[in-house]
């Protein structure tokens, strides 16, 4: 039996193609996927490529909610028909970092591969540690969401945010918008958005936003410093990846702040830091990247609990067949914040 799958060949150029339908292994769980939601890191690798990225593939990085149609040998946490979301990652808790706690740098972390297809098969390891069942009462477009969510639980909870604190949150999509709702539950009394789209901005402050800045317009420094009693922002996310939005993080943090550099950029990208910042003004910056299993379990009560509602989030649903023209609204006009692919 046939199936339509979503492949990159290269830089954009990503193709519908009719593939064999998989069939679940031992262990393994087939999915009829009745939801994806687009990715930033997928919008990164058709544009203009991302570090390890290998042509071709089967394009999709695991964002799908959907429902059970064949459950592999062995398998007795879930069954046919079940309302199901997975995430696309498990660790191997055996490596040199799994060792060390840091599981996101796992030395043989599996993948589930595609997300833009009619059928989706859930790795063992996945399907073992890192796989929900959906209640009645959410959507699949909020399931869907769980691996990208779970990556901003991880780095919100890096970020060293304290109650009391003025937030800024370089890029308002997807994640930017995470971010901006996982500080309000840290307890930041402002939390400041940036970007360069005001259709962004504009959903940025329904969302939530205490305030907008667009930084394509204005200076954004001397406007935080407004907003922040002259002070600057104690936590800075960089939630865009270019070197413009890492080195604007560092610009606008107060003295003795905290910057995350979290969103990925282009392979081989550098940025500047002035020295005085770190030194002088003992800014902290770190990096976090991907997630680990507790805070896939975090981001699911969350999710699960409405805690943080990302019903918003997904502004626009598109046919699979129309894959392509949900990209380039993605990669040019922005005019969106995720799309649900629905096969």
């Amino acid at each position: 039996m046939k199936m339509k799958a979503t492949t990159i060949y290269g830089l954009n150029d990503i193709r519908l193609d009719l593939v064999d339908k998989p069939k679940a292994g031992p262990g393994e769980v087939l999915v009829e996927v009745k939801v994806a939601t687009t990715c930033g890191t997928d919008v990164k690798s058709v544009v203009r490529g991302r570090p390890g990225d290998t042509f071709p593939r089967r394009l999709g990085h695991g964002e799908l909610a959907g429902v059970v149609a064949e459950v592999g040998e062995g398998v007795t946490r879930c069954r046919v028909g079940q309302r199901v979301v997975a995430h696309n990652t498990a660790p191997c808790f055996e490596c040199r970092m799994c060792l060390k706690g840091m599981f996101q740098l796992c030395e043989n972390l599996v993948f589930g591969r595609g997300a833009y297809q009619e059928y989706y098969c859930v790795p063992s390891p996945i399907v073992k540690i890192n796989m929900f069942e959906i209640p009645e009462n959410i959507t699949f477009e909020e399931a869907a969401q769980l691996e990208p969510f779970s990556c901003a639980v991880c780095g919100a909870a890096a970020s060293n945010i304290e109650v009391g604190d003025a937030v800024a949150v370089i890029g308002s999509g997807a994640q930017g918008l995470y971010f901006l709702k996982l500080a309000k539950l840290y307890g930041a009394v402002k939390v400041i958005m940036l970007d360069h789209s005001d259709y962004r901005l504009k959903f940025a402050k329904k969302f939530g936003a205490d305030e907008v800045i667009n930084n394509g317009e204005e200076d954004a420094a001397k406007r935080v410093k407004e907003l922040t009693d002259g002070n600057g922002a104690d936590v800075v996310i960089a939630a865009a990846g270019v070197p413009s939005a890492w080195e604007e993080a560092v610009k606008i943090a107060a003295r003795g702040g905290f910057v995350n550099e979290y969103a990925g950029c282009a392979p081989d990208s550098v940025f500047t830091v002035p020295t005085e910042r770190i030194h002088y003004d003992m800014i902290k910056i770190i990096g976090t990247f991907h997630t680990t299993p507790s805070y896939v379990q975090e981001a699911w009560k969350l999710i699960r609990t409405r805690t943080v509602d990302l019903r918003p989030i997904v502004t626009h649903k598109m046919p699979l067949d129309d894959i392509k023209e949900a990209f380039n609204i993605l990669a040019t006009s922005m005019e969106a914040i995720k799309i649900g692919i629905v096969p």
